[in-house]
């Protein structure tokens, strides 16, 4: 329905299904699943051969895509593992963009260029700490919910964040990968890091708390 009243409005067909170029990007293993020059080529190819038929397209890059998984065999495994290692393993491209846009007429009153570095340790220890911290969360909560001894709804909730993670990890592991991409991902492992948070701080007797009388 989406479809059709998309292509009724713009007056142009649009493809039903567009996971064929994603797919196929994300097979190459040669660029870790990333966005590369040569499958963008294809697509032009493609798109050169077949006109305005966009579904037509993003068919014929899912086979493809499939042919290229066939061919890579066991090296899969590497292209899963580079995917991961593009996808979550760093959280610093927002300084690539900013570092990009950078107007050198009119500086900004921080000295950006020279405290990138510095930047970049921070924007990683700090996503690096919220990923423990989620799995931390994630692994007491299920640990829970095997043995039934789940007892209110905010541990649902955190069930719910983990399969929605999941569900984000799983579909990266097909299609394009890039590091900006796990974006949406970042306020789920905020959320359920919080939550870990909150059940160590309700576990620890603080020190404060005793001159308070609350300890």
């Amino acid at each position: 329905v989406i479809s059709f009243l998309i292509t009724d409005t713009l007056e142009q067909e649009i493809a039903r299904n567009p996971i064929g170029f994603n797919t196929f990007v994300g097979s190459n293993i040669n660029s870790s699943g990333a966005w590369n020059l040569d499958d963008s080529k294809v697509l032009i190819g493609l798109m050169e051969k077949y006109g305005k038929k966009p579904q037509d397209i993003h068919d014929e890059l899912f086979k493809m895509a499939l042919d290229r998984l066939k061919k890579q065999s066991f090296q899969n495994i590497n292209l899963l593992i580079n995917k991961h290692r593009v996808m979550w393993m760093t959280d610093n491209d927002i300084l690539i963009y900013i570092k990009a846009g950078l107007d050198g007429e009119n500086p900004s009153r921080i000295d950006f260029p020279w405290n990138y570095r510095r930047f970049n340790i921070i924007c990683n220890l700090y996503y690096h700490a919220m990923l423990i911290f989620c799995a931390i969360g994630s692994f007491m909560v299920l640990k829970q919910l095997l043995s039934g001894k789940l007892k209110n709804t905010s541990e649902y909730f955190i069930i719910f964040l983990f399969i929605i993670i999941s569900g984000i990890i799983a579909i990266h592991m097909i299609v394009e990968v890039a590091g900006r991409y796990h974006y949406p991902a970042v306020s789920l492992f905020a959320l359920v890091a919080g939550y870990c948070l909150c059940l160590a701080g309700a576990g620890i007797r603080w020190p404060w708390s005793r001159i308070r009388g609350t300890g």
